[in-house]
Formats: C-alpha cells, structure tokens, sequence
C-alpha cells in the first residue's frame, strides 16, 4: 500500500514538473459580436501544424502565424482562408474574428477580435 502511495507521489510531482511554465489559448470564435460585419472564423493551422480544436487552443507564447477560415458568404460555396502573426504573449487568451465591408462581400480580414489575461496565470512565475 505505501509503494502505490509513494508511486502515485512520485508520478504527481513528475507531471507537475512537465507542466509548461506559460502559456496562452487561441479560439477561432468571437468574444464579443457587437461590431457589424464580424464573423467567427476556424483555426486551420497554427506554425504550419494543422489543428482540429477551436476553442482554447493551447500555444507557447511567442510570434505565431495563425491560418484562419471564414464561413462563404450567400452565392459562393469555398471557404478563403487568411494568415495572420501574432505576438502572442504569455498567460493570455485570443479571439478571432473576420472583418468584412459589408454581409455580401466573400473578402475579408483576419482580426484579434478580443484578448484577455488568462485568470490564475502569472507570467514568469514558473
């Protein structure tokens, strides 16, 4: 019984180790849709890696080149996708959206849509 106990406190302190000391969260969709003319977008790849998660999409901290995908827009049946840098800073989570001129435009723009200090998180703490 105390080598379970003391296997289980060894693989516990092992895992805590691994643990990045920072780190950031990318989501495709919006944080807020108060703007016109904005729309949640996909996360394709993030450093030429494909990704299939959209939502807190776990990253280091650093310059990332992000490529997003926006929904067609009426009349037109492929998504485009843009490619977008972003300095990514340490303990924050981003949100994406796509800028069109107006709802019938298949152009668009990739923007951070909103950023936020991830809670609990310090920077440089590790």
């Amino acid at each position: 019984m105390k080598f379970l106990l003391l296997l289980s406190a060894t693989a516990t302190m092992v895992a805590a180790c691994a643990a990045p000391a920072e780190f950031s969260y990318l989501n495709g969709s919006r944080w807020t849709t108060v703007e016109l003319n904005t729309y949640d977008t996909r996360i394709i790849s993030v450093d030429g890696y494909t990704r299939r998660q959209n939502e807190k999409l776990f990253v280091d901290p650093g310059v990332r080149t992000i490529v997003l995908e926006a929904v067609p827009t009426a009349g037109f049946f492929w998504p485009q996708q843009r490619e977008i840098v972003v300095k990514v800073e340490p303990c924050m989570q981003y949100w994406f959206e796509a800028k069109r001129v107006n709802p019938l435009s298949q152009d668009w723009e990739p923007r951070v849509n909103y950023a936020d200090r991830i809670a609990g998180c310090k920077p440089g703490s590790h």
